[in-house]
């Protein structure tokens, strides 16, 4: 279970429906648990709120990035990998972008932001060196990520040879 950022909601995975399903509480403990998902075909894992708690992020065992819509249980499809599932995402702190490393069958982990508005995909790193945990800085205006990045090239043991005669 996770809070909403604005404190009014409270939302979590159950299977009480018989599917795995998110769905939000008022946590007044009288209200009644508001079901957003109903295509309940997979685990969902990892739900995480938008900064403005209109919008609810996970994963799932498909493989796929979505997210809901908390005012439309409106559900959109951010990526889908196709290799492995997606462990390493986060928001944009206005809300209007994603970040997430998308795993790759044929390259290292990719680093991709995902526009909300026009639902476009970009990616700002390349399949060379393994990259994830993006996250924005707290303005937005900054990208972070972790890169394994090893800058002591060796071509291969003739090189090595060539040089000690």
């Amino acid at each position: 279970a996770i809070w909403s950022p604005n404190g009014k909601h409270v939302a979590y995975i159950s299977d009480q429906s018989g599917e795995d399903d998110i769905y939000i509480q008022v946590p007044d403990g009288q209200s009644q648990p508001v079901r957003l998902t109903n295509n309940g075909d997979v685990y969902k894992y990892a739900i995480s709120w938008s900064p403005d708690s209109k919008k609810i992020m996970w994963a799932d065992k498909k493989m796929r990035l979505q997210y809901v819509e908390v005012a439309t249980k409106k559900i959109t499809e951010i990526d889908h990998s196709g290799v492995w599932e997606f462990n390493d995402y986060d928001w944009s702190p206005d809300s209007r972008w994603v970040v997430y490393s998308r795993p790759e069958r044929d390259s290292k982990g990719i680093i991709y932001i995902y526009n909300l508005g026009d639902g476009k995909k970009i990616p700002v790193t390349d399949g060379w060196y393994d990259s994830g945990n993006g996250t924005f800085s707290a303005d937005g205006k900054y990208l972070y990520l972790v890169s394994n990045r090893d800058f002591n090239p060796t071509f291969s043991n003739t090189d090595d040879l060539v040089t000690k005669i």
